[in-house]
């Protein structure tokens, strides 16, 4: 690899990120238009890539964090960073939000999972003030009676916003743990081991009512009922953000000078497998309808953020990070918070007309039709509304490292 200054481009991450967003948009098109055409491939699982959203704000959102903790720095400033959040997340979503509703009418009035495929008459127009104020404020997720309405995606930007929250209390907490320690890499796992048990613990308890209960796990995590809030809160995917976190430290240690007999070729051969065997388990754990697939899908997330930026950590060119960040696939992650808000109503609006049929070259029309226009609205939408929302607070998204905004929703 050619050699690269220490700021050199942390390149891979908005392609990691377009594949993502691309995904959740081909698994849910399959799941609402072609069902059962599409069931034998089980290309519905795709829309199960929101959790590698989480590992990646993992990295992302830590990283900072990280780097000054392990330099015995200040942290960042906490103004700031809650303004880079807000502006991050909420100038998007509130113009996806409006426009969804009150242009298109596309929006879920009721919960998206008790509707079934009966999309239709579970959407509409949102007007009630009281509930327009509670989905403008992503307050949705926290309401049982309002579980999986509005922007039906929307759901994982509360449990974001949530992380946001824990990260620089965290963070405050691990001050003191690393302070003058000779060893600071290892005083920084206590927090990301207290995410990961947490997580686990979360998920071994909806584990535990799933078997209780006669629902399925997608009524119980995302029906209308007060276990959703819980199924689907920052505490439930706690241990996702932490292989994010982990991926962090990882990057930061090699940074530093740490980890050299684990770089380069060693670490491909250790990975690799591993990451292998996450995905197996996370396909053994979605087909049984277990609450642990997300757990394996994060581990599988942050190895596969390891093995794009590790060579960026020890200054050279990624040419995994380089291959993933193909100008489209760049591009889609580039705006894929907007993609990843927009692509339900459309999905919604194609699946009202009924120009599709239940056929594998009829999901395949759908996918194409509902890609364009979500990336021709998300390219208005960020370019109109995001990208400005982050200038005007100078917060423009910063890809080299030392690296503090290029995050996803």
């Amino acid at each position: 690899m050619a050699e690269a200054g220490p700021a050199h481009r942390l390149s891979g991450l908005d392609g990691m990120r377009g594949i993502f967003a691309l995904s959740v948009l081909v698994g849910h098109v399959c799941g609402l238009i072609a069902p059962d055409s599409t069931a034998p491939l089980h290309i519905g699982l795709l829309a199960q890539a929101v959790v590698a959203f989480f590992a990646l704000s993992g990295f992302l959102i830590f990283l900072p964090f990280c780097q000054r903790l392990m330099a015995g720095k200040d942290l960042p400033a906490l103004g700031g960073y809650a303004l880079r959040r807000v502006t991050r997340v909420y100038p998007g979503y509130l113009a996806i939000f409006l426009l969804a509703d009150f242009a298109l009418g596309a929006v879920f009035t009721r919960n998206a999972v008790s509707a079934g495929p009966d999309v239709g008459a579970a959407t509409g127009r949102i007007t009630d003030p009281v509930a327009v104020l509670v989905h403008l404020t992503l307050g949705q997720a926290l309401d049982p009676g309002r579980v999986q309405t509005g922007l039906n995606t929307a759901w994982s930007l509360t449990t974001e916003l949530g992380f946001y929250l824990l990260v620089p209390l965290l963070a405050a907490l691990t001050v003191p743990l690393v302070r003058g320690s000779a060893r600071p890499a290892r005083r920084m796992l206590v927090p990301i081991g207290a995410m990961a048990l947490t997580g686990l613990a979360a998920k071994a308890w909806i584990a535990h009512v799933d078997a209780g209960t006669p629902k399925n796990l997608e009524d119980l995590t995302f029906g209308p009922h007060p276990f959703s809030v819980f199924a689907e809160s920052t505490l439930a995917f706690a241990d996702v953000f932490a292989t994010g976190m982990a991926a962090a430290l990882v990057f930061v240690v090699i940074q530093r000078g740490g980890l050299p007999t684990w770089t380069g070729a060693r670490l491909l051969r250790w990975a690799l497998p591993l990451g292998g065997i996450a995905a197996v388990v996370a396909l053994v754990c979605l087909a049984a309808q277990s609450a642990f697939a997300s757990a394996f899908l994060g581990l599988g997330a942050g190895i596969a953020i390891v093995l794009v930026t590790e060579p960026v950590a020890r200054g050279q060119r990624s040419r995994l990070g380089d291959l993933l960040d193909v100008a489209p696939l760049k591009y889609v992650g580039t705006i894929s918070l907007s993609v990843y808000l927009w692509h339900y109503p459309v999905l919604v609006l194609v699946d009202r007309r009924g120009w599709f049929s239940d056929s594998l070259p009829g999901a395949f029309a759908a996918i194409v039709l509902v890609t364009a226009i979500t990336v021709a609205l998300s390219a208005v939408t960020y370019h109109w509304i995001e990208r400005p929302a982050m200038n005007f607070h100078r917060t423009r998204r910063r890809t080299r490292v030392p690296v503090a905004g290029q995050e996803q929703p």
